[in-house]
């Protein structure tokens, strides 16, 4: 009900309206002047760059671009689309149209909630529902959240799905409003499957609460009037909610690999959320600043940090003088949101009873993990605080204003407080992505859509997340924005299926460790249906720790199956990295984009014959080998033993067919965070796995660990945010002291324990302890236990041994006690040695832990399910052994695997042929030696050889000819040159020097001086030069020296060393020459022992590669034969093995693969397909070249051909075995149901939409007005010039007005309103905002009580519990009432955001997600404060807060408040009877 006019200000409509467009013109400033010029987005870019494009891709049950496609969750993103279409087809740019979206989305918020609180506070008036709506934009939860459309969106419209329950609750027999609630909830979109809207709607608890308790509704009727709105609700919602359940998957597979629980926890304490901050993201930071700089003065600033707690303080304050309902409805609103958003403070399980509870419901109840960042339910807090703020500022201010001196300081107090609160708005930082997409990425999308319609494109490296140098890191990347082409971006978090996540993660893995030497990006890129390949150069690899841009350019470079097309952009523009500078000059020229096309490329939708398929037993990682080893020239259909029966195994055998067992499909954990060694290491068939990427369930279909000898385990592994697969626990005692166990970093360290478990109780007189030297942080002290000895000692930087008295023992426990140092760096020990080792070789090797990868069992599993005539169609089919050392970059120091060390079974007895990716990391010369066939009795190396060259080793001095000599590498002055061999006398050394090679140009650095040890002892020393130089050697008593090794070393040189060349040692003789023994061509070397026996093999080209050079190519001497059965492959000292290939004898001979039919897609949609097949010369494998599902279907001609199978490593495909030609029918399943849902939400849409529309229409008179024309047209009559319309008031509305008028009932049921006098107490008309009523009706004091502690200890922890005591216990006093709760608490919450600064204040400057959980006691007393607050809010408009009290039988009551908590509303007093 309208406030009389007499009783309004004059001008005040002017007034208010002049204000009201002020205020949206500053808003529209705000919104339009912040980041000028430049397209930001709050949403995936394509929403606003291409939403035309995108309305049709979203409503499909099936997105297929960019990730192989996957079941898509995100068709509530509709209505977005349809909005941002509209603004860009009205002509407005993508700048343009995110800020008129958004200044929309703010008016509207602010419109909403202004309406909310005239609404529920009927004489509220207009400027406090001004100000309620600017509070509710004025905050820093609307700056930061709102930043996001997923929270923005639902933000803008809460008041009004609040507003429309209501009018609901209100009219309860009305259809209109539930209608209108739908309709707003739907507006909210499903984007990322409502999330945020299905988090809101918690607020509808407490308004129904209080619109229950105003208008005196049953429960009942409560219940009939929310499942109306819900009823709406879901059939709006069907369109998005049936396709989001069909992809609940792949929602999942996000979900796991995002953010975490502990991630999301540790900064949502009270005093953040609050203060309307608390989102995870807000906090974190990296190497180059804070990931949100643009919100980071809300934690950095003290003054800005202790505003922003004036919030929620100004606020609970407000719960004093606004109407005791709209105080009851603040404080539970504002005390349940909250309580939410603290969620699991501060990690674990949380802090609270209820984030114990909310824990275990994320860990039992998988769809609750889609609610994890609890923050987003932040709109319902800030919307309370601002309704509490609005009705309490027309109160307090005009008191203020008309006090003498007050006005000026309030102005300027309220000016500071607007500015610190939206601080980041007022200074640029409102919008946080800014996404000005370079011309040269417009030219390379167009150069791509030129390409094949029907194939696709692959854009690499693979990502995090998208990271581009030109913008912020977002989740979503371009291709949707600027690419009409399907595209394909490995991604550590893919949308797509397990076997599709697998493929990209084994593809981006080749190309960004390094490993890529031949073909294998260009064969993924074919099985893929990729005809182009965009390598981007403009990302930022090295916070996630990817490849340099010089590794992936050259991998694909060197790739034979690539064909280099275009560059695009300036040579190095938007390439360098800020913190590591290029490695050459070619990587600093690189342009930030180039397009590669793929020789002959296959398409998206294919046929390939089944007749020439490859069974391999592993998963994505073992297209590679198999690429290096040639099997996939033609590219073959392949599929996976594990998805095969024992008869499926056995139709596809045959001199065509192959089988592949390899190492891969390794039973791993994925660490998504990571670029390169994203791969953990291998795990046992016992140990659970977490987020990975290996296929299948069973550990036979899996690559496991087994280990063997000693057994050591590690109470941690690995950094705080990622693991280290290089670090493993068992590298202490793998007798390699280059690897090491990595621990401990960020002041981790302490704590943590080894534990070593020998294979039998021993001996141990010592323990010797080396330790890793990581960083600026060590190990300092230690506590070793061995059976019943304990000793601490100090670690140092050399080994250190610890006495152990000779104890017997079969574990030992090592034990971290303190540390030194400053930093954050990972600590480690490097080596642990057991002592006395075992005496002889075999026990000396149990002393160590070995770690050996078992291949899958699946090949041998299946042939002992075949009959007789099976096997021996399995004889005759090719069967091949890969194995490969798992690497992670180019450095092998970050390798998961030093050594190849494997097991595998043959399902029977076959015969290969050998080789080897092999690199020696010892004796590289003496492999040489070997290699040319010299005699092995007198050995000869050097500290280094020129330029690696094999032709001027050490061994090239001493061969007796001249025309041969060793060339020092690297740094002359220091050079050695040495022979070990039998003890023998030495009396004289000649050294002979030659000019080095193109010395006539540059001169030769000669060596001046020689020094000769023998031994290591130094014997002689002499000055030398160019020619020959005697050394004699001194006798020793008497007699010539005898020794086993003699070292000479270049003590000086002369010569230039910066340009001459080193002079050539065509001659050191030390008594000895080194003669070769057996042809050179004959010559083999063992680099690795398989069952024991030695594997001979020889280089293919007479390369040696060293330990940091990529591997080169040797073959076995010999064929190998191996029977049916396990086998060990074990590694050979100073050889490592890239990878080993078995290839199978037979099969050798080339057969020509039967060609493919015809294909042609003459109706393509992301889930439906009509595919036309030509006539095929034998059965074959189609592929439509999506991510698996089972829910495809195909008909062939009509025919079903029956449950989908996955082919080539990831896609959906059939086996067809009509030759005739067909067309193919191929549609997803759930598109059925999703266009059924579609219409249905349609349906309802129209519903609700007549159902408002008539409420409308018959509330403002439009009916009437129409109905009048309507018989007037009928009746051939016009209405005269003079006729009055028909007005509104003439009209009975459908519902209540906006302000009401409610007269308090004597009795309700029988039960009287306490606090009603005089009129009111005998049913006259009263205002309804100021009849005082108690919240807690029926409930005696005791149970309340017990009630309140219960609920506060639940909700905030003992700290609660606490403050909800001390609330009990002044109560109880008399002396203290609701509005001091009030004070009190609101007084506690300043406190803690003070005590925040204070605690803080050394680190207060950094952005860190781990200091809000540092201390503890700014959570627990603004805990305190809220749960105190809320109690008081509850407790207005009681008898406990002052009101008038009914009089009794006997006469009025004492004013003086009663000391109870029972209820206002209680049974008025029997008549007597006579």
């Amino acid at each position: 009900m309208r406030p009389p006019r007499t009783l309004r200000r004059p001008g005040g409509d002017v007034v208010h309206r002049v204000t009201v467009a002020l205020s949206v013109l500053l808003l529209a400033a705000v919104v339009f002047l912040n980041g000028l010029g430049t397209f930001n987005t709050d949403i995936k870019p394509e929403v606003y760059l291409a939403p035309d494009r995108m309305l049709a891709r979203y409503l499909s049950a099936w997105l297929d671009s960019p990730y192989l496609g996957s079941p898509n969750f995100n068709v509530g993103l509709v209505p977005v689309l349809v909005v941002t279409a509209l603004l860009r087809a009205v002509g407005l740019g993508p700048e343009m149209a995110f800020k008129a979206y958004h200044l929309a989305l703010w008016l509207i918020a602010a419109w909403g909630a202004s309406r909310l609180l005239r609404t529920l506070v009927p004489r509220a008036g207009r400027w406090a529902g001004f100000v309620a709506g600017a509070a509710y934009l004025a905050n820093p939860y609307a700056v930061t959240a709102g930043a996001t459309l997923a929270i923005a969106l639902p933000f803008a419209l809460l008041p009004w799905l609040l507003l429309c329950l209501v009018r609901a609750l209100r009219a309860p027999s009305s259809w209109a409003w539930p209608a209108a609630f739908g309709l707003v909830f739907a507006g909210m979109s499903g984007m990322n499957v409502a999330v945020v809207p299905v988090l809101q709607l918690l607020a509808v608890v407490p308004v129904a609460w209080m619109i229950q308790r105003e208008q005196g509704h049953s429960l009942r009727t409560v219940v009939r009037v929310v499942a109306r709105c819900a009823l709406f609700v879901v059939g709006l919602s069907l369109y998005w909610l049936l396709p989001a359940i069909s992809a609940v998957t792949t929602g999942s597979q996000i979900v796991e690999g995002s953010e975490t629980l502990d991630g999301i926890a540790k900064v949502s304490s009270f005093v953040e959320v609050l203060r309307g901050l608390g989102m995870w993201s807000l906090y974190g930071h990296s190497d180059s600043g804070p990931w949100i700089p643009q919100h980071a003065v809300y934690l950095t600033s003290p003054i800005v940090i202790i505003i922003t707690v004036l919030w929620p303080v100004l606020a609970l304050l407000a719960l004093r003088v606004v109407p005791a309902r709209l105080a009851h409805l603040v404080a539970a609103t504002a005390g349940m949101a909250a309580v939410v958003m603290v969620g699991l403070f501060p990690g674990g399980a949380g802090s609270s009873p209820f984030g114990r509870a909310l824990a275990l419901g994320f860990a039992h109840i998988g769809p609750m993990l889609a609610f994890r960042t609890t923050n987003k339910i932040g709109a319902v807090l800030v919307l309370a605080f601002a309704l509490a703020l609005g009705a309490a500022a027309v109160r307090v201010l005009p008191r203020m204003m008309r006090t003498a001196g007050v006005a000026p300081v309030a102005l300027s107090a309220l000016l500071v407080l607007l500015v610190g609160w939206t601080a980041p708005a007022l200074t640029g930082g409102l919008y946080i992505s800014e996404l000005d997409v370079p011309d040269y990425w417009h030219e390379a999308a167009e150069a791509v859509d030129a390409g094949d319609p029907a194939a696709r494109v692959l854009l690499l490296p693979g990502q995090t997340r998208s990271s581009y140098r030109w913008s912020q890191e977002r989740p979503d990347d371009l291709p949707n924005s600027l690419l009409a082409r399907d595209a394909v971006i490995p991604e550590t978090t893919p949308n797509t299926s397990p076997w599709g996540g697998n493929y990209l993660a084994a593809l981006d893995d080749t190309l960004q460790s390094g490993s890529a030497s031949d073909s294998e990006i260009s064969t993924y890129a074919r099985y893929l249906g990729a005809d182009q390949v965009l390598l981007r150069h403009d990302i930022a690899w090295e916070p996630a720790g990817g490849a340099r841009p010089a590794i992936t350019a050259a991998a694909l470079a060197d790739d034979p199956g690539l064909v280099a097309i275009r560059n695009f952009g300036r040579p190095g523009q938007n390439t360098q990295s800020p913190s590591s500078p290029p490695t050459s000059s070619e990587e600093l020229l690189l342009p930030p984009v180039q397009l590669y096309g793929v020789s002959r490329p296959q398409r998206v939708v294919r046929a390939q014959s089944a007749a020439g398929s490859v069974v391999v037993s592993g998963d994505g990682w073992a297209l590679a080998p198999m690429a290096r080893a040639g099997m996939l020239e033609d590219s073959p259909a392949f599929r996976y033993a594990a998805d095969l029966t024992s008869d499926q195994l056995a139709a596809s055998l045959g001199p065509r067919s192959r089988m592949v067992l390899t190492d891969t499909n390794q039973r791993r954990a994925a660490i998504t965070n990571r670029l390169t060694a994203n791969e953990g290491a291998a795990l046992a068939e016992d140990e659970e796995l977490g987020v990975t990427r290996t296929l299948g369930t069973n550990p036979d279909d899996q690559t496991v660990l087994e280990r063997r000898g000693v057994r050591v385990r590690a109470s941690d592994q690995g950094g705080a945010f990622f693991d280290t697969p290089y670090g493993v626990p068992e590298n202490v005692m793998d007798g390699d002291p280059a690897t090491s166990w990595l621990f401990g970093d960020f002041g981790r360290a302490v704590g943590q324990e080894l534990t070593i478990d020998l294979p039998t109780a021993r001996r141990v007189d010592a323990l010797r302890l080396t330790q890793a030297q990581v960083g600026a942080v060590t190990i300092d002290e230690v506590r070793v236990r061995a059976g019943s000895v304990e000793r601490t000692v100090r670690l140092r930087s050399t080994p250190t041994t610890v006495d152990l008295g000779g104890v017997s023992t079969d574990r030992i426990t090592v034990q971290v006690v303190s540390t030194a140092g400053e930093g954050f760096n990972l600590v480690g020990l490097s080596e642990v040695e057991v002592r006395p080792r075992g005496a002889t070789t075999a026990g000396r090797q149990a002393d160590r832990a070995e770690r050996t990868l078992r291949a899958p069992l699946t090949l041998d599993q299946r042939y002992g399910d075949l009959g007789a005539s099976d096997r021996r169609r399995f004889a005759q089919t090719p069967l091949d052994v890969l194995l490969t050392r798992v690497r992670n970059t180019a450095d092998p120091g970050d390798d998961t695997e030093t050594t190849l060390r494997r097991s595998f079974r043959l399902p029977d007895d076959r015969r290969f042929r050998a080789a080897a990716d092999v690199r020696v990391v010892g004796d590289v010369e003496g492999v040489q030696d070997q290699l040319a066939g010299y005699d092995r009795t007198f050995r000869v190396r050097s500290s280094r050889v020129w330029f690696d060259d094999n032709d001027a080793r050490a061994s090239q001095a001493a061969d007796g000819s001249s025309r041969t000599a060793w060339v020092p590498g690297g740094t002359m002055r220091g050079a050695w040159w040495e022979m070990t061999g039998p003890r023998r006398p030495i009396e004289k050394i000649v050294v002979e020097q030659r000019p080095g090679y193109g010395s006539a140009r540059v001169g030769t650095l000669r060596a001046a001086r020689l020094t000769v040890h023998v031994d290591g002892t130094r014997v002689a020393s002499v000055e030398s030069g160019l020619g020959r130089t005697a050394i004699p050697i001194p006798a020793k008593d008497g007699r010539p020296l005898r020794g086993r090794t003699v070292r000479v070393v270049i003590d000086a040189v002369a010569g230039d060393e910066e340009t001459s060349v080193p002079a050539r040692f065509v001659t050191i003789d030390t008594g000895v020459t080194v003669r070769r023994v057996r042809p050179q061509a004959s010559s083999c070397v063992t680099v690795a022992r398989i069952d024991g026996g030695p594997l001979r093999m020889r280089p293919e080209q007479g390369e040696v590669a060293r330990a940091t050079q990529p591997g080169t190519r040797w073959r076995a001497c010999r064929p190998l034969a191996l029977d049916s059965g396990d086998h060990d492959v074990e590694p050979v000292d100073g050889l490592v093995l890239d990878g080993l290939d078995l290839r199978d004898t037979i099969g050798t001979t080339e057969v020509a693969p039967a060609p493919p039919p015809t294909v042609r897609t003459t109706d393509g949609f992301a889930s439906s397909k009509r595919i036309d097949v030509g006539r095929a010369s034998g059965p074959y494998v189609l592929s439509i070249g999506q991510g698996y599902d089972p829910r495809w279907r195909a008909t062939a001609n009509g025919k079903d051909l029956g449950t989908p199978v996955v082919v080539n490593g990831y896609a959906t495909g059939w086996l067809v075995e009509d030759t005739d030609a067909q067309q193919i029918v191929v549609r997803y399943a759930p598109q059925d149901r999703a266009n059924v849902a579609m219409i249905a939400s349609l349906l309802v849409m129209l519903a609700a939409l007549v159902l408002v529309l008539h409420a409308a229409g018959r509330r403002h008179g439009t009916w009437t007005r129409l109905h009048a024309w309507w018989r007037e047209q009928r009746a051939g009559l016009r209405p005269a010039d003079d006729e009055e319309d028909v007005t509104p008031e003439d009209v009975a509305p459908l519902v209540e007005p906006a302000a009401p008028v409610v007269t308090a009932p004597a009795s309700v049921s029988g039960v009287a309103v306490s606090g009603a006098t005089g009129a009111g107490a005998t049913g006259a008309e009263q205002d309804p905002d100021e009849v005082l009523v108690s919240p807690f009706p029926g409930l005696p004091r005791p149970v309340l009580e017990v009630l309140v502690l219960a609920v506060s200890g639940i909700a905030a922890g003992w700290a609660g519990l606490a403050a909800a005591a001390l609330a009990v216990l002044l109560l109880r006093t008399g002396r203290v009432g609701p509005r001091r709760l009030v004070d009190l608490g609101a007084l506690l919450v300043l406190l803690a955001g003070v005590a925040y600064v204070v605690v803080h204040r050394s680190t207060i400057n950094d952005v860190s997600a781990d200091l809000i959980s540092q201390n503890l006691w700014p959570h627990r007393i603004a805990g305190a404060g809220l749960v105190l607050a809320v109690i008081g809010g509850l407790l207005r408009g009681g008898p406990l807060d002052g009101g008038p009290v009914p009089a009794g039988p006997s006469g009025p009551r004492s004013p003086r408040p009663r000391r109870s908590w029972r209820p206002a509303l209680r049974r008025t007093p029997r008549e007597d009877p006579r």
